[in-house]
């Protein structure tokens, strides 16, 4: 018999949900930017998330803001693996 611990261990390596990390990257955009993004418009790709907005005034406040916007997604998602904002 294979015992439980051993068959369970691939299952520690599993991140959050994308789902998560979306809503909670869309409030935290809303606290710094103030400005609302839906969170079907944010995407986690290989640690990088991805906020999907024309307006050039809203990327250039999330780029600003960009430090602070990551260091509070890290801060409530705890180590998460997201290195960047674009």
């Amino acid at each position: 018999m294979v015992p439980v611990r051993i068959l369970l261990e691939r299952f520690k390596r599993l991140t959050r949900p994308n789902i998560l990390v979306r809503e909670k990257t869309s409030v935290i955009i809303q606290e710094e930017v103030s400005v609302k993004i839906d969170d079907k418009k944010i995407f986690l790709r290989n640690g990088v998330i991805y906020v999907d907005t024309h307006d050039p005034i809203v990327k250039s406040e999330i780029f600003l803001k960009k430090r602070k916007i990551l260091g509070r997604i890290q801060e409530e998602l705890g180590e998460r693996g997201v290195f960047d904002i674009k």
